[in-house]
Parts: structure tokens; sequence; C-alpha cells
């Protein structure tokens, strides 16, 4: 309960905030320091066999 209370006051702080976020696309670095485009859009994994089917378990782990 605590954290629905949380997110309705986030919520409501944010919707009341005169400024808004900026809605720009930020610019992506690479590790040396240059930018780098961003990564294209990928068609989504119609799938669901893995949410119905999980893969098998591990074998537990010897005792030491």
């Amino acid at each position: 309960m605590q954290n629905a209370t949380t997110a309705a006051m986030m919520a409501y702080a944010a919707s009341e905030d005169p400024e808004r976020v900026p809605r720009d696309k930020a610019t992506l670095y690479q590790p040396n320091g240059q930018p780098r485009a961003w990564p294209a859009c990928t068609n989504a994994q119609r799938n669901s066999d893995q949410y119905f089917n999980p893969p098998a378990p591990r074998p537990p782990l010897n005792d030491r």
C-alpha cells in the first residue's frame, strides 16, 4: 500500500510541475567520448513460449 501511495503522490507532484521535461532525444556517447547513433528499432518478439514453457531448472550446486 505504501508504494501505491508514493506513486500517486509522485504522479500528482509531476502533474503540478509547471516546467516540463524535454522530449528531445539524448545524445548517446561511445566509451571514447564520441557521439554515436541510436540503435535501430527491431520487431517485437511475438512468441510467449518462454513465459509458459520456462527452461528446465538447473541442477542444485554441490554443498561444500
